[in-house]
């Protein structure tokens, strides 16, 4: 939703034209005059290649047929784990949260089985963590060797965007650096 929607319409219409842009609610290759608001938006399907259900999308995915997910989230850790479900509460309760997200949508699939992924995140104070409060869409996990060992089939991911910088993930501790 939101800036990662507008990302993958910036790149077909200027530097990645033969991209098809997949909806996790269904729409495949749409070609719209106007950004879509969200996921079920009806310009994810305006002139699209198709419109299938979004267990089709999430399931073609994990067959390995999504080559580049974007995604975001609330809160981000060092391992580029994402929370978009929950603060909790006080107590550190889950049933009673101090703040309550739309959660994964199918960004639990993406992250866990599309080939790459990237991240998009506004970099302010609170949203970058030590540990998130809780993983709706798995990063790197603790560090190196977790995706492998849950049998995750994507590689994680390769970036965070933010709307100040770029960050990288080192290749042997998995940790994100600016």
């Amino acid at each position: 939703m939101g800036i990662p929607i507008i990302a993958g319409v910036v790149a077909v219409n200027s530097h990645a034209p033969e991209a098809t842009i997949v909806f996790e609610s269904g729409g495949i290759g749409a070609r719209s005059r106007r950004i879509p608001w969200g996921i079920a938006d009806n310009p994810t399907a305006e002139n699209a290649l198709a419109s299938c259900t979004m267990y089709t999308v999430l399931s073609d995915c994990q067959r390995g047929f999504i080559s580049l997910a974007v995604i975001g989230g609330a809160e981000i850790d060092r391992y580029g784990n994402l929370n978009s479900s929950v603060i909790p509460g006080a107590d550190g309760s889950y049933a009673r949260p101090k703040v309550r997200f739309p959660g994964s949508g199918g960004a639990n699939d993406l992250a866990s089985s599309a080939r790459r992924t990237v991240i998009m995140i506004r970099l302010q104070k609170g949203k970058f963590v030590e540990r998130v409060s809780f993983i709706t869409s798995p990063g790197y996990l603790s560090g190196p060797g977790e995706r492998e060992r849950l049998g995750l089939q994507g590689t994680g991911p390769t970036m965070v965007v933010t709307d100040k910088c770029i960050f990288l993930f080192d290749k042997d501790t998995k940790e994100m650096y600016l």
